[in-house]
């Protein structure tokens, strides 16, 4: 769907795109400092647990330390660089957090920095959650146009 928006020029806002703490280094063994959210989100391991997301996590993290700024930042830089996103969602728990997002706006990213990050990138199927709830047969496409 995203290179169909880009290709149309059709903007859309980025959802989770923290990846429910992941890029921000919560839930990293050696970077996170572990959020209460962080450490009760039963979710985040199915939905971005793969190897190739733990090894981009990895990139975000070397990338932030290399830049001295955190991974939020670097996730965040990297996806308002890309054509046609709007502001991102994002979540703070803290203020210190929400400075740390909104420092996020003076990061730009060289072309090497992106490419580091993206090489390995696996687009994912649309989550199952999602589509709890709906009527069986019935699609969220269906079912917004109905």
């Amino acid at each position: 769907m995203i290179p169909f928006c880009d290709l149309e020029g059709v903007a859309f806002t980025p959802w989770s795109p923290l990846a429910r703490g992941l890029l921000a280094g919560l839930h990293h063994p050696d970077y996170g400092k572990g959020t209460l959210r962080a450490e009760n989100d039963k979710k985040v391991g199915t939905m971005y647990g793969s190897d190739t997301d733990l090894a981009i996590v990895d990139r975000v993290i070397k990338l932030a330390k290399a830049r001295k700024l955190k991974p939020a930042q670097i996730a965040l830089a990297w996806i308002m660089q890309k054509p046609n996103r709007t502001i991102p969602i994002v979540g703070a728990d803290s203020p210190e957090q929400l400075n740390d997002l909104i420092a996020a706006t003076d990061v730009t990213l060289s072309d090497d920095e992106i490419m580091g990050l993206e090489e390995i990138y696996q687009p994912k199927k649309p989550f199952q959650d999602s589509l709890k709830g709906l009527p069986q047969g019935v699609t969220p496409y269906s079912a917004a146009s109905s």
